[in-house]
This record gives structure tokens, sequence and C-alpha cells, in this order.
């Protein structure tokens, strides 16, 4: 698994080039133009086994460009293909994933992400042991319960 700070490589660079942005002048990320109008955008994937569903972002891109067109894309393919197959919720959140990254729902401005960095609880991104031990809990406890349906519904046959 990659750490968060290769994963979210535009918002670690928009921290480091904050003031050149504030400033009015902007800066140039790969080839695009930002500044505090530009806006920012990730999008979903979903994806189910039997009765586990996995809803996850994709790291932040400047709208628009060619890396988000190509991220808004695959997550919408990968989600239309492997989102339906949970019982129920794969059913339910398949749909919304798909119209969400369809409309670029999850979209926010430059502007407004340089204000939480003023916050001072914000933390550039990188990877921690809570959120690593969260994600890793979560696929966990989720496994298990999946897998704990299943022996019921085979135990209920024999």
């Amino acid at each position: 698994m990659a750490d968060a700070a290769s994963q979210e490589k535009f918002l670690l660079w928009l921290f480091e080039n904050q003031t050149a942005i504030k400033d009015g002048g902007g800066a140039v990320y790969e080839g695009e133009r930002v500044t505090l109008k530009s806006l920012a955008v990730r999008y979903e994937t979903c994806f189910s086994i039997v009765f586990m569903t996995m809803r996850n972002k994709t790291p932040m891109f400047l709208k628009d460009s060619a890396p988000a067109r190509k991220s808004q894309i695959t997550a919408s393919i990968l989600s239309y293909l492997f989102g339906w197959w949970g019982i129920p919720f794969g059913l339910i959140f398949t749909p919304i994933v798909v119209m969400n990254n369809i409309r670029s729902a999850d979209k926010i401005a430059v502007e407004d992400l340089i204000k939480r960095f003023a916050d001072t609880t914000y933390n550039p991104p990188g990877e921690s042991f809570f959120s690593k031990l969260g994600f890793y809990s979560l696929s966990y406890v989720g496994a298990f319960a999946s897998l704990m349906v299943v022996g019921k519904i085979v135990s209920m046959f024999h």
C-alpha cells in the first residue's frame, strides 16, 4: 500500500505552494495553472464481495486535468463492474458512486483547501499508524463478517 503522501501528491504540492497561489500569481502544477478559483476533485470507487461493500476515494486531482479525467473514467468503470456484487449495499452504493463520479460531485475550490491548511489542526498528508490500523481493521472485520455469514448459510444446508 502506498503511503498517503504519495497518494495525495496534489494536496502536498498545494500545501507547499499555497503562498504563491494566495499572492494572486498562481502556480503551475503538472502544466496547469492553479489559482484560488481552481477546483480540486476526487472520485469514488465501490467494490463488493457477497456481503461486504467498500467505498474508497481516489487521491485529489486538479479538475479537468488529464489525470483527473483518467481517474474519473477508471473509478466509474471499476465501480460499475465490481460494485454490484454485494448484498444489499452494492446495489445501493454503486449507482450513487457512478453518478457522483459522472457529476464530479466531490469537488472543492483551491481557496477552501488553503483555508483548511490555516487551521492549526491540519497536518499535510502522511501515513499514520491510526489511519493504517483503521483501514486494515475495517477490511478484516468486513472479511470476517462475510465468512461468518457464508459459513452460517453453508451450515444450514448440511
